[in-house]
Formats: structure tokens, C-alpha cells, sequence
């Protein structure tokens, strides 16, 4: 989800083969650029390895370039590798791709933009979404709890009405959640108890600035 000049990415660490859970400590989200995230649902061979593929050649980009890549340059080159790999070895995967550049083109200020893209290439601009097989019953609580330039706190309360709502209704347990927020400092983890409460707590993930994870 987006906010008031951040964006917001979510997602269950375990990677599973029907109901059995073959590891519960996965990173499902990965970096890009210092200020773009990239989160992949599906097979998780699709996942890692595209994502590792796209994050190699923006850094390469980056260099040639001298600049930073912008989020939707970053959206627009990987939707055009997924359409691409249709040719070949289309992938089973779906991808949320969250950003905030430093300025943009009218106003000045920055702004978060969040992405989706599906196995065939198709992308969309949204402010908030859920992909997997539980996204119906997260896409509800979002429907009815998101706002429109809300705070972080305030988007941490959404996403733990959420989570909670998963722990009730979806019949696959998960194993933990791993969320991070990128914004005009870079992007660093959430700590968050998501099981129980929210802790409200932070950790820096190293993103911050213009240093490449």
C-alpha cells in the first residue's frame, strides 16, 4: 500500500508446495534500487531468480546511465523481461513493485507509487494491493480501512487488522511476515509482531540513501 510519501510492501516468509512447508525463513522481498522494492508471489524458482535477474540489470543500467532508475523505468523493463519470457519459459509469478523517486516531473515532491504486474506482462498502477490465494480477504479489509495520504502508524494499523483477519480465516498458517517501507530516507525493515500486535518498533535495513543493497 501507499501513503503519505511512502510505500509499503508485506509478505509471508515461508515458501510452500501445496499445504507443506518447505522453509519458513525466506525473503520475499527484495531491493532494486535504494528506493524501489520488488515482492514476488509464485513459484518461488520464478521469483528469486527473475527478481535477482532484474535487480543485476538495474544496477547495471545505473551505472552506464550515472543516475538512479526511476520507479516506473524500473516497472516499464521488467514488464517488458515477463512478456519476453512468455516466448520461452513463461513465469508463474506475480510481482508488486514499490518505489518512491526523489522528485517528480511536476511537482517537485516526491511521491510513492506502487505496481503490479502479472505473468503475462500486463501492469497496473494501484494504491493498495494483495496477491496469492488469501488476497481476497486482505483486499476487503483494505477496501474498507485504506486512506488516502495516511501515516505510516496509521498503515500499520491497517496492515495488523489484516494479518489478523488472515489468522482467523485462511486455512494455511504462515510462518512470519516480513515488511518493509521505503521512503525519502530509503527503505528499512519494519519489526513488527504481527502474530499478537503491532510493536511499532523500526530496523534499519541498510537501504538508506543511495547505497545499493
Amino acid at each position: 500500500m501507499i501513503g503519505d510519501r511512502f510505500a509499503l510492501l508485506a509478505a509471508d516468509t515461508a515458501l510452500r508446495r501445496g499445504a507443506q512447508v518447505l522453509v519458513r525463513d525466506s525473503t520475499p522481498i527484495a531491493h532494486l534500487a535504494p528506493r524501489i522494492l520488488v515482492a514476488g508471489v509464485g513459484d518461488a524458482a520464478h521469483t528469486e531468480e527473475f527478481t535477482s535477474f532484474i535487480s543485476r540489470n538495474i544496477a547495471l543500467i545505473d551505472i552506464v546511465a550515472g543516475s538512479s532508475t526511476p520507479t516506473a523505468s524500473a516497472v516499464h523493463f521488467t514488464r517488458r523481461e515477463v512478456s519476453r519470457m512468455l516466448r520461452s519459459t513463461p513465469l508463474q509469478a506475480e510481482f508488486l513493485i514499490a518505489g518512491l523517486d526523489s522528485e517528480t516531473r511536476h511537482s517537485g515532491v516526491p511521491r510513492p507509487e506502487l505496481h503490479w504486474i502479472d505473468g503475462t506482462g500486463a501492469t497496473a498502477r494501484v494504491k493498495y494491493l494483495a496477491v496469492g490465494p488469501a488476497a481476497s480477504m486482505v483486499t476487503a479489509v483494505l477496501d474498507d480501512l485504506w486512506e488516502k495520504d495516511m501515516s505510516i502508524d496509521k498503515a500499520k494499523e491497517v496492515l495488523a487488522v489484516c494479518l489478523q483477519q488472515l489468522s482467523k480465516r485462511f486455512a494455511l498458517v504462515p510462518g512470519s511476515w516480513e515488511c518493509r517501507v521505503v521512503d525519502a530516507k530509503g527503505s528499512r525493515v519494519l519489526c513488527l509482531d504481527l502474530g499478537i500486535g503491532d510493536d511499532g518498533s523500526e530496523e534499519d535495513d541498510g537501504g538508506e540513501g543511495e547505497d545499493r543493497q
